[in-house]
């Protein structure tokens, strides 16, 4: 298979072969980057295809919005698709006093509506009941794009020229599997340059 490589290691000026099982991943303005193994399609992300193997990802939106967080205390990914499991725990650290900073991933470096109306969404829950909870000015734009879509996310999606763009590249099928609510009960946490998955806390 050509997800079966190598990875090579320097340990103290000695070369170690340490065999892995690796699936390279990514997109750049949508098509998946000649070579690899997967785009960036949620479709194609199926046990079959990642189950047991090291994914190495590169998006031209993503994985930018990522790496730009490095350094904070806790970094989630959240979307539409595991929103309450990641809503719990921005709950529980709202509550706790955490300062919360959302970071949209955008389209090639503008704003995506999509975007937006999610942490709108996610601001909405974790600040919910939670005394001196203060918002700034982006943070108050996001709830209201949420307030204004609300449960029509595919009403959204219709509106969004990112989500259109995808459409008219075929991706229509994936913008199905985004707009749906709670598909995924996991949260994914970014450390140590890399995505883990941890099973979803109880609603607080």
């Amino acid at each position: 298979s050509n997800t079966d490589r190598s990875w090579i290691i320097f340990v103290a000026g000695l070369v170690v072969l340490l065999p892995v099982a690796l699936a390279l991943a990514g997109e750049r303005r949508m098509r998946m980057i000649d070579g690899f193994d997967l785009g960036n399609s949620p479709l194609e992300f199926t046990r079959d295809a990642v189950e047991g193997r090291t994914v190495l990802m590169t998006t031209t939106n993503g994985t930018g919005a990522i790496a730009a967080a490095q350094g904070a205390k806790e970094v989630l990914v959240g979307a539409y698709v595991n929103f309450s499991p990641v809503a719990a725990v921005l709950r529980a650290a709202a509550r706790r006093g955490a300062d919360l900073t959302f970071i949209c991933a955008g389209h090639e470096g503008q704003f995506a509506l999509e975007d937006a109306a999610c942490v709108g969404r996610l601001v909405r829950h974790a600040t919910r009941r939670v005394a001196g909870a203060t918002l700034n000015d982006a943070a108050l734009a996001a709830v209201q794009l949420d307030r204004k879509f609300g449960d029509d996310l595919w009403r959204l999606f219709e509106t969004a020229s990112h989500a259109q763009a995808l459409a008219n590249a075929g991706f229509a099928a994936d913008l199905v599997a985004c707009a749906t609510l709670d598909a995924h009960q996991v949260v994914p946490v970014y450390q140590d340059r890399q995505i883990v998955r941890l099973a979803a806390p109880a609603e607080a």
